[in-house]
């Protein structure tokens, strides 16, 4: 049997199956979903706004950086940052183009490709994060005291880590 609730804060209809979601979990999850989207999107603004890459490059550039060698196979890269492989190859592309990150041939595999973050990536990567700072700063963290953070912080990476694939 389906439901049709009204999630009140996003007043949208959703139709679910079974089991029921109770006020309080549907409210926690439209309050988690609103908030994400808001305040990823006014940071993203203030990124276009500063002439810097966007919040998805800058998850790419950071992935990559952090990586040993600054470098990962596409498939994998993918999988760290939340796209589908044809999404990665898209934006790959583009950054390539930029000269933000370079592809090489992987010497262990000859059909695997690394990507690799370049000098130009870091750079602009450290550029943005001035502003990808003060936008956390600005919609996330100063929006709530000293002992949200920590709960925010227990509960969101339970969730993350409960749902890897």
């Amino acid at each position: 049997m389906k439901r049709q609730i009204l999630l009140p804060s996003i007043e949208k209809r959703i139709t679910m199956s079974e089991p029921h979601l109770t006020d309080e979990q549907k409210n926690a999850w439209a309050g988690f979903f609103v908030a994400h989207g808001r305040i990823t999107r006014k940071i993203d603004d203030m990124l276009k706004k500063a002439g810097c890459v966007s919040m998805d490059v800058y998850d790419v550039l950071l992935t990559l950086e952090i990586a040993e060698g600054g470098r990962l196979i596409m498939s994998e890269l993918a999988s760290r940052v939340l796209l589908t492989r044809s999404g990665m190859t898209r934006l790959t592309d583009r950054l390539e183009k930029q000269g933000l990150l370079m592809r090489q041939s992987c010497p262990n595999d000859r059909r695997a490709i690394h990507i690799v973050i370049t000098e130009k990536g870091i750079r602009e990567r450290e550029r943005a994060w001035e502003v990808y700072r003060a936008g956390i700063t600005q919609h996330f963290a100063s929006h709530m005291d000293a002992n949200d953070f920590g709960e925010i912080e227990r509960i969101c990476w339970s969730l993350a880590k409960n749902n890897e694939e």
